[in-house]
């Protein structure tokens, strides 16, 4: 019985570690083979540019309506406030 219980314990504690660590694996092995494609015919690559360019002016125009919250994670994130 105390066997058992043991096994439970052990299965809670490292199968989400181990479901973590093979989406990390995954991800890096999708990511490898998305990036091995090729790149695309003209037209595609005309289409990726201008999705670019648009997602580039909505993160900078969110930036700018909610500086508050950009800030706010900007320090809390990158800069030492010495406490």
């Amino acid at each position: 019985m105390a066997g058992e219980e043991l096994i439970y314990q052990y299965a809670y504690q490292y199968a989400p570690m181990g479901c973590a660590v093979g989406a990390i694996v995954y991800g890096a092995l999708a990511s490898g083979w998305v990036l091995k494609l090729p790149a695309g015919n003209e037209r595609m690559q005309e289409i990726a540019a201008a999705i670019q360019e648009g997602a580039k002016c909505f993160h900078e125009a969110s930036v700018h309506l909610y500086p508050h919250r950009w800030d706010s994670a900007f320090r809390n994130y990158y800069c030492d406030t010495g406490s």
